[in-house]
C-alpha cells in the first residue's frame, strides 16, 4: 500500500530543520510513549536512516541530563521513555494550539515600533527573529502587532538587551483606523498559510483512510508518523494561533490540528497492537 506524499512542488513551503533531540521531544508529545520504547525500530536505523546508534544515545543522554525525559518501566526488557513536566513545557506551541485559540481577546492591540540604526544590523535581525518566534505580525517594515499581552517579554528584552533605546511598545484599541480583520489579514500571511494547510488536510485525510482497515507494517506506520509530524510542523509554521474571534474566514488551523490528533492517535493505537 502506498501513501500520499506531502511534498508538493507547486506550493511554496517553509523549510524546517530540526535536531534529533527536538524531533524526539515532538514524537513523545505526539504519538506518545509507545513509539519511544528503547529497542524499537523507531529509534534505530530503520527510522533514523541517516543517524547512528551513538547519535541516538547522545541525544537521549542530553534530554535526560536536561530533565526533559525519564526512563520508566525498567523491569521490562525495553524501558519506555516518558516526558517530564519540564519536557512537556518544551513542546512547541503548535502542539497545544487550543490554549491560544480559547484565549479571550481584550480588544487591545500591542504594537511594537522600532528603529534600529543600520550599523546595528545584527541586533535588528535578531530582534526581528525574536518577534517572529513570538508570532507577532508585521504591519509595516518596523511595525509589529499582536493581540497578546507581551509586556513581560518586552520588559525582559529591556533588561537584557536595552530594547527601549530603539523601540516603543504601545497599547491601542485601533491601529491606523483599520478593522481587526483588516489588521489580521495584513499583518500575517494567511493566504499562503491557507494554501499549505488545505494541502495538509487533503494529503492526510486521504492517508488516514488508506491505513484504516488495512494491514500496515510497523515500519510503514513509523515512516508515516515521522513524515506527518514534519508535515504538521510545516502546515502550522507561521500560524499566529490567534484567539478564535480574530480568525479570518479562510482559516484551516483548527482542521489541521484535529486531523493531526486523529492520525497520531490511529498510529499510536496500531503500534500498541503490534507489541
Amino acid at each position: 500500500m502506498d501513501l500520499k506524499k506531502f511534498h508538493n512542488p507547486n506550493i511554496s513551503m517553509p523549510v524546517i530543520r530540526r535536531r534529533v533531540v527536538e524531533e524526539m521531544l515532538e514524537l513523545l508529545g505526539g504519538i506518545g510513549e509507545m513509539a519511544m520504547t528503547e529497542g524499537r525500530s523507531l529509534l534505530w536505523h530503520r527510522y533514523y536512516k541517516t543517524k547512528t546508534p551513538a547519535s541516538y544515545h547522545s541525544a537521549i543522554y542530553r534530554l535526560k541530563k536536561a530533565g526533559l525525559v525519564i526512563s520508566c518501566g525498567k523491569q521490562r526488557q525495553h524501558p519506555i521513555l516518558s516526558l517530564t513536566e519540564k519536557g512537556k513545557a518544551q513542546i512547541p506551541a503548535i502542539y497545544t494550539p487550543e490554549k491560544f485559540w480559547r484565549k479571550k481577546w481584550s480588544g487591545i492591540w500591542y504594537v511594537l515600533i522600532y528603529d534600529v540604526p543600520e550599523k546595528d544590523r545584527q541586533y535588528r535581525d535578531n530582534l526581528r527573529g525574536f518577534l517572529e518566534r513570538m508570532r507577532m505580525g508585521c504591519l509595516q517594515k518596523s511595525v509589529w502587532v499582536t493581540p497578546f499581552d507581551i509586556r513581560p517579554e518586552y520588559d525582559d528584552l529591556a533588561n537584557a538587551a536595552a530594547i527601549q533605546q530603539y523601540s516603543y511598545l504601545l497599547e491601542s484599541t485601533t491601529v491606523l483606523g483599520r478593522s481587526a480583520q483588516d489588521i489580521v489579514c495584513s499583518a500575517w500571511k494567511y493566504e499562503a498559510l491557507a494554501e499549505v494547510q488545505r494541502w495538509y488536510c487533503e494529503v492526510y485525510n486521504e492517508n488516514i483512510q488508506r491505513i484504516i482497515g488495512s494491514e500496515v507494517s510497523e515500519e510503514m506506520l513509523l515512516d508515516l508518523a515521522r513524515e506527518e509530524l514534519s508535515a504538521y510542523g510545516v502546515a502550522m509554521d507561521g500560524d499566529p494561533l490567534l484567539p478564535s474571534v480574530l480568525w479570518p474566514r479562510e482559516y484551516y488551523g483548527e482542521k489541521v490540528y484535529a486531523l493531526h490528533q486523529r492520525i497520531t492517535s490511529e498510529i499510536a493505537k496500531r503500534l500498541t497492537s503490534l507489541v
